[in-house]
């Protein structure tokens, strides 16, 4: 036995996993084209801000290569579907990791490419592999249906429109939360671009390999705090946990429901707050100035219906589902941080155009400079459910920092958070 297996072993680690992070491993593969052998070669590496990935390309004396990418992390805890509208010749050429669990859809042509491999291209770079692939296997369409194969001519025509710079609508959907489409904005909003996260549902979670057993949920008191334990799976590795909830009533707010969970197996841990009570009849917004490190450790709930904004950053940032938090004015720009870097992989790296990347650190900088309390600034947190809070130091007096404004809902704020449909008078009716 040489050394490198030697210490392989010694460190509880595979052979296999020293070869995957040294250098590409190389396996004998069937090709599909010609039915003999080929080669594939995997190679276990890490895109910065993006995650684990692993890289595979094969080829074959034939003349036929392929490449892959697969995530090499974990499920996420959500999925999540990119909504790219007016995709233009300007829009072609923004980079897409897709996932081997991820569908493209293009709207206007009714056209799917459907879950399969995992791809790290551009959306012309898919549109052009869409029209390869049709392209290919015309020559034997032509001899069985001559109808059929004019049909997908046409179509064909239709995708390289697209391809030349015709607008459309590009849709990508991953259940497993491990795709991204490029945002060249960042660290700005994308204004053509939406991301909507979901939970995944049981068949999708079992149509990935996962295994799902939903144990049915009951709460347990273990102490004297009112601190309760519930049974659940982890949203990341999908092994049995316990979530401990604990109510707490802030004064000059409202009570509250906090959560946190550690996983045994996989290390994953969360934590979310959730306000009781119903939605407020008024939306609340608070303005803090924030000039010392007593503001940087006040205490903030962030609801997943508000929206956080630095004017001094040029920085707005509407959360999405999920996102509720209890953390302070300096950890909130820590998750904004983080979450700028995890949702924009491609703004940062080797890839990266060297203006995004200044643009980019100058934008962290900034940041940083506003959480050591370096500069001064505001934060604004506007929230429409009246769910959020950031503490005030002189409560009950007034405090010179903070700024509290109460307003009246819009008719869209109402429909957006579903309250022009939901009807409770007459909901029970007692009989006879």
């Amino acid at each position: 036995m040489d050394m490198k297996k030697t210490i392989a072993l010694e460190n509880k680690e595979t052979s296999d996993d020293i070869l995957l992070k040294d250098r590409p491993t190389e396996i004998e593969s069937y090709c599909v084209r010609c039915h003999e052998k080929g080669l594939t070669k995997l190679l276990c590496t890490n895109i910065p801000y993006f995650g684990d990935v692993i890289l595979m390309a094969f080829s074959c004396p034939c003349g036929f290569e392929n490449n892959e990418i697969m995530p090499g992390g974990s499920l996420q805890k959500f999925g999540v579907r990119f909504t790219l509208t007016e995709v233009n010749l300007s829009d072609l050429n923004r980079q897409v990791a897709k996932s081997q669990y991820a569908s493209i859809q293009i709207p206007e042509l009714e056209f799917e490419i459907p879950p399969g491999t995992g791809k790290l291209s551009t959306i012309e770079g898919f549109l052009q592999e869409a029209i390869y692939g049709l392209q290919y296997d015309q020559p034997a369409r032509r001899e069985k249906c001559q109808e059929e194969a004019d049909k997908i001519d046409i179509f064909i025509e239709k995708l390289k429109e697209l391809a030349n710079g015709k607008d459309f609508m590009f849709i990508l959907d991953d259940p497993s939360g491990n795709s991204f489409i490029e945002n060249p904005h960042a660290p700005n909003a994308d204004p053509k671009l939406t991301l909507e996260k979901y939970p995944q549902t049981k068949v999708q979670i079992e149509a990935m390999g996962y295994q799902y057993e939903l144990e049915e949920t009951h709460a347990s008191e273990t102490d004297v705090e009112d601190i309760y334990e519930l049974s659940s799976l982890c949203s990341n590795c999908r092994a049995n946990v316990k979530i401990n909830v604990q109510r707490v009533d802030i004064p000059h707010f409202k009570e509250v429901i906090l959560m946190a969970m550690s996983c045994d197996q996989c290390g994953y841990r969360s934590t979310e707050v959730k306000a009781g009570g119903i939605i407020a009849e008024h939306g609340i917004k608070f303005i803090l100035k924030v000039a010392s490190a007593e503001d940087l450790n006040r205490d903030v709930i962030k609801s997943s219906f508000s929206t956080v904004s630095v004017p001094e950053l040029q920085l707005e940032r509407a959360t999405g589902f999920g996102e509720d938090k209890f953390t302070t004015v300096e950890g909130l720009l820590e998750d904004i941080r983080n979450k700028l870097l995890q949702e924009n992989p491609f703004i940062y790296g080797d890839a990266a155009p060297f203006e995004t990347k200044k643009k980019l650190d100058e934008f962290l900088c900034n940041l940083e400079r506003l959480q050591k309390g370096e500069r001064s600034f505001t934060l604004t947190l506007d929230d429409p459910t009246g769910n959020s809070y950031i503490q005030s130091i002189n409560d009950p007096e007034t405090d010179s920092h903070l700024r509290v404004e109460r307003y009246t809902r819009t008719k869209e704020q109402d429909e957006d958070l579903g309250l022009t449909c939901m009807k409770t008078e007459d909901s029970y009716t007692e009989t006879d």
